[in-house]
């Protein structure tokens, strides 16, 4: 009996543990967008002409970490795509968490048009754990507002309510 009741305490803490990585922490103290400045001379931008900080001036921002070996960051693809279209007003950019020959072919094979972003893994992983995502979590997005500040993180695929914080 004594047993049972340290089991089902010890599954009720771990799945408490798990669903806190996976919702959506709309109180992350995560660094201003101007950090990624830092980085933008090691990117390589995998389907666009140039990508810069600069861009997203005045701009709400989405970092989406994907790749194409992750089935939700595959799943969340035709979605951040769409609503990269229909939203001049907010850049979504993705980083790419796979290996440059992959993650191009998924990109032209899924025509996604948001700019993806490879760059050393080492670097990424730095990023990430910057970001609070020190389990390399993918997909991984945090969300900027207009002023460059953090609105939310979300360790898992976004939806569309989600996407909605990005436009108020």
């Amino acid at each position: 009996m004594i047993a049972a009741v340290v089991c089902v305490s010890l599954t009720s803490i771990a799945a408490g543990l798990v669903w806190r990585q996976w919702h959506v922490d709309s109180q992350a103290s995560v660094m201003h967008i101007d950090h990624m400045r830092q980085y933008e001379e090691h990117w390589k931008v995998l389907n666009a002409d140039k990508v810069s900080v600069n861009d997203w001036n005045k701009k709400a921002v989405l970092l989406n970490f994907w790749g194409s070996w992750c089935p939700p960051c595959v799943e969340e693809m035709p979605l951040l795509d769409q609503f990269n279209a229909q939203h001049t007003d907010v850049r979504v950019i993705g980083i790419v968490v796979d290996h440059e020959e992959a993650a191009v072919q998924f990109l032209t094979r899924h025509e996604i048009e948001f700019p993806s972003l490879l760059l050393n893994q080492s670097i990424v992983s730095n990023i990430l754990q910057s970001l609070k995502n020190s389990e390399m979590v993918l997909p991984y997005s945090v969300a900027y507002d207009q002023s460059g500040k953090s609105l939310f993180t979300k360790a898992g695929p976004l939806n569309e309510s989600d996407l909605e914080k990005l436009l108020h």
